[in-house]
């Protein structure tokens, strides 16, 4: 069977779902029908969503000869300790993208789309940025979140380090480094630069709209009750749908994006912004080295910025 030879290696809230959705189309590559299977970040166990090497490779076997790229997306491969290795490890030739973004920016989104998929309880992003030396300890981690080092968020952000740990792995020709204000601002040119990296021809796609925009459930509690259904209900369904041999999976997909709704983030403080931005000020100079772009503004405040621009 033939192995995947692309990989959308993260981060997080940078664009990956959007690239992945693009990419299905092009009638040259087959993308995972299951985004973010995350197989190789052994470290991180609770993000799998298959179980064995087998279960994997079946993933892509509806590949055809026209599909030269097989291609996967699993945002937590980049942050895994250990996952570019396995990577390379299982396919010494495969490209990857890695996309990234404003740390700042990142770990604030990120944050939102935890407490919507109900694994950070701490609605409040400054508050859960201060429970991160608790739960390196154990204390005050949810039950909900199957890893807690995906609630580090000091370490989520650190691009720098974890593109020096893949570019310390995978030769440099074979990995793409894309910035998620210039994915943003110039979608189509950085699709056909992937494209041109991919090795494939122009598909001449021309509209690329909006994918995975932040937003918040409508009622916490309906969401809880579609995660877990409370007992008897659950047990009864998968009765059910073993029975009548039915998926209702796509019933509960209806159903939770019916409970969700597009929401603006609450601004970041000055002062919050100003820790950030010092947290991550050494790991925004590496990360500046490596990809030879000066993303010091990063770290100014959006004022400062704008006026700098």
């Amino acid at each position: 069977m033939r192995r995947p030879n692309l990989f959308i290696v993260g981060a997080p809230k940078c664009g990956t779902t959007a690239l992945y959705a693009y990419l299905q189309t092009h009638p040259n590559i087959f993308m995972c029908p299951v985004k973010e299977p995350n197989f190789f970040a052994d470290d991180l166990p609770g993000c799998h969503k298959v179980a064995s090497l087998d279960e994997y490779l079946q993933l892509f076997s509806r590949a055809t000869e026209a599909h030269h790229v097989l291609g996967e997306a699993s945002v937590f491969h980049l942050y895994s300790q250990v996952a570019i290795e396995n990577i390379h490890r299982f396919n010494r030739e495969a490209k990857y993208i890695a996309m990234l973004r404003n740390p700042i920016e990142l770990v604030h989104s990120f944050h939102a789309q935890s407490v919507f998929n109900l694994e950070e309880p701490e609605t409040d992003f400054e508050r859960a940025w201060r429970l991160e030396p608790l739960r390196k300890q154990g204390k005050h981690v949810p039950r909900e979140c199957p890893d807690p080092p995906r609630l580090y968020y000091s370490e989520l952000g650190k691009l720098g380090v974890q593109v020096q740990r893949l570019l310390s792995i995978v030769p440099r020709e074979q990995v793409l480094l894309i910035l998620f204000e210039d994915f943003r601002s110039s979608t189509r040119d950085v699709y056909e630069t992937v494209l041109r990296f991919l090795g494939v021809p122009s598909d001449g796609r021309t509209e690329f709209p909006p994918v995975n925009e932040s937003k918040t459930n409508r009622s916490q509690r309906v969401a809880r009750w579609l995660r877990e259904p409370p007992w008897p209900i659950g047990p009864l369904v998968e009765r059910t749908k073993r029975a009548l041999g039915i998926r209702t999976s796509g019933v509960g997909i209806w159903l939770r994006r019916l409970n969700a709704r597009r929401q603006k983030r609450p601004p970041l403080s000055a002062a919050m912004r100003r820790e950030l931005a010092d947290a991550f000020r050494d790991d925004v100079a590496l990360l500046s080295d490596l990809t030879g772009r000066d993303l010091t503004h990063w770290l100014e405040a959006p004022e400062t910025a704008g006026k700098s621009a």
